[in-house]
Parts: structure tokens; C-alpha cells; sequence
């Protein structure tokens, strides 16, 4: 049986290696030798490596959602383990990161690193929510089946203020969401009623709200004490909490 080897080495990739059979025999007439030898044809290979290497362990780092800012980078780094211990091969010269942002959609390459390098940071995104999976590919060419699915989703904040002053002094004049920490907001419908329940204005053009004080015809509303209700929608991966209705009050004073 060939288990790989020549000489008691392992074969080497892209060498040629030519083989024949030795057939020992004899007939049953005594006259003739005892130990006949009959060799077969030489058939020539080469030596074509179609093992792929192990997949990874991948892990991903945790977010402390209190200790969130505006200035916090919105990115995700990854870290992941090879696996090299016998059967699984050391020879990874590269591997492949996909990412998801959804349940619902298939996998992307978004980057390859080098085999020597095992962490990978992704960077610039808009929320922290995704999937991710890694796999390696040998100098041959052949990728593993992907790691562990590791996966992050976002923290939901959404503070309004009590009070604001529409005067054009470029201090406060718009009633928006608290800035201090990523909200992570993908869409609101913002709608502000006056004290007997009439609706005054109603948007849903800009997730960040950013109402002036007017009404659904663009005029100026009186000072005073107005009612609103928020519908908002965050980038999330589980659609069962991507929607939350928030209520209160909010002064207007210029």
C-alpha cells in the first residue's frame, strides 16, 4: 500500500515519482527456474497535495456597553487559534475572513492574512453587529471547511432631552437623541402632538430626528410644553427587538 512516503520520507508537492509492480511466481515444471520475476509497465505521477489544513478556532472581543462613547471606534477585532495538532497539517499560507451582516444573508470575503498572522481587526463599520467565520488555505491552494461562527450585536441606546432652544444661536437648537454614547439608530419616525392631542409634526427623514421647532407646515410652534412619540429602528441581528416606541415631553424655550 502507498501511504505517502518515499524512502520513509513524505512525498514532496510537485515532484514527479515513477512506480512499477514486481510479480513473483514459478511453474509448476521443475525444469524451469524456481523464482520467476515479471516487472509491470512504469507509470509516472506527480505528486498532487489535496488535503486541505484543519479549520481555525476563532474568538471575537467582547464590548462593554457602559463604557461606550462617541469616541469609541466602531470596529471588531478577531483572533483565532490554528489547528495543527497530527492529523491536521501545518501548512497554512493563508487565511480567508467572511463576514455577514444578518441571519439572513450569505457570507463575504472581506480580507485574507498572511499564515503567520492570526488576528484581524475590522474597522470603519457602522454598527458593531455581525457574523463572522475563517478558514485556512494551504500552499497548495486547498481551504479548510470554516471555523466556529462567532458573532457581536450592538447596544441599544436612546436618551431625548427635556428641553431645547430652537433661537438660532447655534447652541441646542435642535431637539435630537443624546450624542454621549453610538445609538446605532437606523431609522425613527418622530411625531410631536401639543397638549390636547393634536398632531403638530410628523417626520421619519432623518433617524437623528433633529426637529427645529415647526410644525407640519414649516411654521414656528409657540413656546411651550409639546408631546412626541419616537418609533425607532437600530441595526441589530435579532429583528424580534430591532423596533421600540419611546414617549415623554419636551419644552421649547428661545
Amino acid at each position: 500500500m502507498d501511504r505517502g512516503t518515499f524512502n520513509n520520507q513524505p512525498l514532496v508537492e510537485n515532484q514527479e515519482y515513477c512506480y512499477y509492480v514486481v510479480t513473483k511466481g514459478r511453474y509448476s515444471n521443475p525444469r524451469i527456474p524456481y523464482l520467476l520475476l515479471n516487472d509491470s509497465q512504469i507509470s509516472c505521477a506527480m505528486f498532487e497535495d489535496v488535503t486541505a489544513p484543519c479549520p481555525p478556532v476563532l474568538s471575537l472581543n467582547e464590548i462593554n456597553c457602559e463604557l461606550l462613547t462617541a469616541q469609541t471606534p466602531i470596529q471588531n477585532v478577531l483572533s483565532w487559534v490554528p489547528n495543527v495538532t497530527p492529523p491536521c497539517s501545518p501548512d497554512i499560507a493563508y487565511y480567508t475572513i467572511y463576514y455577514k451582516s444578518s441571519p439572513t444573508v450569505e457570507y463575504d470575503s472581506i480580507a485574507f492574512t498572511a499564515g503567520n498572522v492570526t488576528t484581524y481587526t475590522h474597522q470603519n463599520l457602522q454598527s458593531f453587529a455581525g457574523y463572522y467565520v475563517v478558514t485556512a488555505t494551504d500552499a497548495a491552494g486547498n481551504e479548510s471547511p470554516v471555523s466556529n461562527e462567532v458573532f457581536k450585536d450592538n447596544c441599544f441606546y436612546f436618551s431625548l432631552p427635556n428641553i431645547f432652544t430652537p433661537n438660532g444661536d447655534g447652541k441646542n437648537d435642535v431637539f435630537k437623541p443624546d450624542d454621549k454614547r453610538p445609538s446605532f439608530i437606523k431609522a425613527t419616525r418622530f411625531t410631536v402632538f401639543n397638549r390636547w392631542g393634536a398632531k403638530l409634526y410628523e417626520s421619519s427623514a432623518d433617524p437623528q430626528i433633529n426637529w427645529s421647532g415647526v410644525d407640519k407646515g414649516g411654521s414656528r410652534v409657540p413656546d411651550g410644553i409639546y408631546y412626541y412619540q419616537a418609533e425607532v429602528e437600530f441595526f441589530t441581528l435579532d429583528p424580534q427587538n430591532a423596533r421600540k416606541t419611546y414617549k415623554g415631553w419636551v419644552e421649547i424655550v428661545r
